[in-house]
């Protein structure tokens, strides 16, 4: 396996995580003000 290869594939999956966390982040951020608002 060349190393471009491995780079590119570890580029995809921490923007991935990324968009995780943060979409983990919003839902917890819209539920407690959805919480406080209620």
């Amino acid at each position: 396996m060349s190393n471009l290869f491995l780079k590119k594939a570890y580029s995809a999956l921490s923007k991935k995580m990324l968009l995780l966390k943060r979409k983990a982040e919003g839902a917890r951020l819209s539920a407690t003000s959805i919480r406080r608002a209620g």
